[in-house]
């Protein structure tokens, strides 16, 4: 007895072709090149000594000593007005990433002060940046000089001149000729020194006082210095003569 499926295969399963199940392969993001950072313009001295402010982790003390000015020489600090352990009041040169000169604890709320910092930067950043495009704009609105050099180089000096002087002695007739180059002085401004902020000064360890015992006549009397005599005055006594007024003692 033939079966349809005899000539192929003695079971029934023979006959029932495999489904292939196709997995849909996962398409492979392409993966972009990372873009170079913009190149940007030299930074500013404000936004470099923001910068600066961040780059100490922990507060360390001023290595210049901080200032004891109590914010009557000096602007009082944007960042921190006052030491919250000492009471000391800070002026702007006790920057925000040292701490309190005098009892050398770290500024309050240190997280709150860094993003303050942190967003300062930014929008300098982006000011400076802003600047500079419109720089740029307004350069390429104008035709460069000389050819199309390249933009923001630095001026090429000129170079040395050179001379020549025709002169003729008056005894002997001869004729005399000589060279000179004179090199071009570039004219460079100077750029001033800064000046470095005069600091007070903490306060003496020692508490000056009076060391003798003060006189219940004179309870007003200076008795940490010198002691107050009289210096009479010249204009007085001037232009008079040794008489019996003047040899004569106090009476």
């Amino acid at each position: 007895m033939s079966t349809p499926w005899s000539s192929s295969g003695s079971l029934s399963s023979d006959r029932i072709k495999p489904r292939h199940t196709t997995q849909p392969q996962k398409q492979k993001q392409k993966q972009k090149p990372p873009q170079p950072q913009a190149q940007r313009g030299p930074k500013s001295k404000q936004l470099i000594s923001l910068e600066s402010l961040q780059t100490s982790a922990t507060p360390v003390p001023d290595p210049k000593g901080g200032c004891f000015c109590q914010a009557k020489e000096h602007s009082l600090s944007p960042y921190t007005s006052a030491c919250l352990t000492c009471g000391l009041v800070l002026c702007s040169l006790n920057l925000p990433q040292h701490a309190c000169p005098h009892c050398h604890q770290p500024p309050p709320n240190r997280e709150a002060l860094i993003v303050r910092l942190q967003g300062e930067i930014d929008e300098l950043a982006r000011k400076e940046e802003e600047e500079r495009e419109r720089a740029r704009k307004a350069l390429g609105a104008f035709p460069a000089l000389g050819g199309g050099g390249a933009r923001g180089g630095r001026a090429t000096p000129p170079p040395p001149s050179q001379h020549k002087v025709l002169s003729v002695n008056s005894k002997t007739k001869k004729v005399t000729v000589s060279s000179y180059t004179s090199t071009p002085v570039h004219s460079r401004p100077e750029t001033p020194a800064e000046e470095e902020p005069v600091r007070v000064p903490p306060p003496p360890s020692e508490v000056v006082h009076a060391k003798r015992k003060v006189d219940p006549s004179r309870p007003f009397a200076n008795y940490v210095g010198e002691s107050a005599r009289y210096v009479p005055d010249k204009t007085k006594t001037k232009g008079k003569g040794k008489g019996k007024e003047n040899e004569a003692g106090p009476s």
